[in-house]
């Protein structure tokens, strides 16, 4: 039981079988909220994934998991935590040996289960994220169960790998999941290119309040407290110097996510949990008044520390580039075979690309002459020509920031 507790360890998010070989480079959305699925992949059949199993509460799936032993199952802590308190054991099942989710195959009830320790006890709620789950009698092993290999402990993860995850997740953002399984391959990626794909700027706008994307917040805030967010500000660096705060409050519009277009309102406020002491390095950004007139042609400037390139590297200290402000008129044509553009968006940069906010800029500010007039928020991959960035328009939603933040 010890040796299984260390090894699961290594076991990354459900990656379930990587072999040690180069892929080409990939490019990672990190717009989008989270969700359980499977996107791109392919049915398959449970032979060729035997470890594969459905972690079920009341006979419906919820999560995936995978053979470990003959009596054991890992899986994620955050699936068996889905109502801490309030889930009895007993109301878990596990169905194995098929492809299906609903029928066929074997299904065990479940004993007991063990969350990782440190889940839920450290800065990042998803830390530890690995639960334990023993099933109620011996497996029986056939050519649809069997238990997956697992690695020496910290076994060392190479980037590029090629991982396969299958489950029974949806097979595309808000869609519907499948009854069968699904299997997709994926390039694994270094925790440090990762973390540039997931950090996101804010705009001090007061002593108290920071202003940001609503996307930025709405990655992790389904399952994460916002006292678990952390502003740094006064610093050129990303991870070092400056001043950190902890949040009290998280408060996205409440036209986010609320209309047919995915990025409308994308607009979030954030409460610091104390006043922030303003100093050379630490001042808030003036805003506009309500329904600013946006002028085509004027100098922005937008600033992060977002990925340099399209699908590159992020710097430590701060960049910032001036592009120029473009009409909505013009920007919907660039735009016409996409998502389109609406009146609480705005657009800026180059027509011939090369300048651009990329990965990584989501939620950081555009300035005109010292005035916030816009928050990253989304684009066509980053500085490609005819495909301006697009950021949430700050006059259009003045009155909200002085309603919620009374500035």
């Amino acid at each position: 039981m010890a040796s299984i507790k260390v090894k699961i360890l290594a076991i990354l998010c459900f990656i379930q079988f990587c072999q040690s070989k180069n892929v080409p480079g990939f490019l990672s959305d990190p717009h989008k909220e989270s969700d359980n699925r499977i996107v791109g992949g392919v049915a398959v059949n449970i032979l060729n994934y035997p470890y594969q199993v459905s972690l079920q509460y009341l006979y419906h799936h919820i999560c995936g998991g995978a053979i470990i032993s003959n009596r054991w199952i890992a899986s994620a802590a955050h699936c068996t935590q889905l109502d801490p308190g309030a889930s009895p054991t007993q109301l878990f099942t596990i169905r194995m040996g098929t492809s299906f989710v609903q029928s066929e195959g074997t299904v065990l009830t479940v004993s007991r289960t063990i969350e990782h320790p440190g889940y839920g006890n450290s800065a990042n709620f998803f830390d530890h994220d690995l639960s334990l789950i023993e099933v109620s009698r011996d497996i029986v092993f056939s050519n649809a169960i069997q238990p997956v290999a697992l690695p020496v402990p910290h076994a060392p993860l190479i980037p590029r790998s090629r991982c396969v995850v299958s489950g029974w997740g949806r097979l595309s953002e808000g869609g519907s999941s499948p009854l069968v399984l699904h299997a997709v391959t994926v390039p694994l990626i270094s925790i440090k290119s990762c973390n540039e794909y997931y950090q996101n700027s804010k705009s001090i706008i007061s002593n108290r309040w920071v202003l940001t994307a609503a996307h930025c917040t709405q990655l992790f805030l389904a399952y994460t407290p916002p006292s678990l967010f952390t502003i740094r500000l006064g610093t050129s660096f990303v991870e070092s110097e400056g001043e950190r705060f902890t949040v009290n409050q998280v408060i996205e519009h409440p036209g986010y996510g609320n209309s047919a277009h995915f990025f409308d309102y994308d607009m979030c406020l954030i409460q610091v949990s104390r006043e922030i002491v303003f100093s050379n390095s630490v001042q808030p950004v003036a805003l506009p008044a309500p329904h600013a007139p946006l002028i085509p042609g004027s100098r922005c400037l937008v600033s992060g520390w977002g990925t340099l390139t399209e699908g590159g590297s992020s710097p430590s200290q701060l960049h910032a580039v001036e592009v120029p402000l473009i009409s909505i008129e013009s920007c919907n044509e660039y735009y016409q075979n996409g998502l389109g553009v609406t009146e609480t968006m705005m657009c800026a940069g180059s027509p011939y690309g090369g300048r651009h906010a990329c990965q990584g800029d989501s939620g950081g500010p555009l300035v005109v002459d010292n005035i916030l007039i816009g928050i990253v928020s989304w684009g066509a991959g980053c500085a490609r020509p005819n495909f301006p960035g697009v950021y949430a328009n700050v006059p259009f939603v003045r009155e909200w920031i002085t309603e919620v933040a009374g500035i």
